[in-house]
């Protein structure tokens, strides 16, 4: 069922393939320069001595994979509906509407995916990522699991409403609560005890309390992994 739908994918990025390969170089360059530059001369190091660098870049791959996923449910949900290209003309199909959106949900995850090694390379020239290759794959598993979880939550969104300025609101909201609201770039003992423990059971902020757990205390919570998932599969 995924392959037709992976085919379809690549046959539009070779109409765009340049603009697609400066994208995936340029997006990590312009993350490490407005995130990792400044922010590691002001947060030295994390609350728990870790060089901000090294506690950032977990974060820095986690907004990599939201940023381009975005555009891509976009296209699939948002834009080709409301132009009726896209989910009516499928719908009638003898294949049910939930495969259909799980197979466009897996296309984009592995699209998304694609982006994020290619910001891996990019930030490993960078001097950004110091990982071993057992620790990225640690890494691109929890991606895969947050990957999943926005894709539902993007969807959801999608299908939500038809009005262009409401779902670009919804979707800055939702990027603003991820960059800020999830640990990526801020820890998040800096906010006030009530709202960081609130925060604290984001979905988004679990998966990102429980990869760091992973790779600098060497400790794996499998709650943090599977209460996302539940959530993602509740969502869809």
């Amino acid at each position: 069922m995924i392959w037709p739908f992976l085919q379809r994918r690549w046959w539009l990025t070779q109409n765009r393939l340049i603009t697609t390969i400066g994208f995936s170089l340029a997006l990590p360059v312009f993350l490490h320069v407005i995130i990792n530059l400044v922010l590691k001369n002001i947060i030295v190091r994390s609350i728990r001595q870790i060089p901000y660098e090294t506690w950032v870049a977990p974060g820095l791959l986690f907004l990599l994979a939201t940023i381009t996923l975005i555009p891509i449910v976009y296209r699939e949900f948002f834009d080709l509906r409301i132009h009726h290209k896209g989910l009516p003309p499928i719908s009638i199909s003898p294949v049910s509407k939930l495969n259909v959106i799980f197979a466009s949900i897996l296309t984009a995850m592995v699209e998304s995916t694609f982006f994020v090694l290619v910001g891996v390379f990019v930030f490993y020239s960078l001097g950004t990522v110091h990982f071993t290759l057992l620790q990225l794959l640690i890494i691109l598993v929890y991606i895969l699991v947050l990957n999943f979880l926005n894709a539902n939550v993007l969807v959801f969104l999608s299908l939500l409403t038809e009005r262009v300025t409401i779902y670009v609101m919804l979707i800055l909201s939702m990027l603003l609560l991820l960059v800020f609201g999830s640990g990526l770039v801020v820890e998040l003992e800096f906010y006030p005890v009530i709202i960081g423990k609130i925060m604290n059971w984001l979905p988004t902020s679990a998966l990102m309390r429980g990869i760091r757990m992973v790779l600098f205390a060497h400790i794996f919570d499998w709650i943090l992994v599977v209460y996302p998932l539940l959530l993602a599969v509740g969502v869809m």
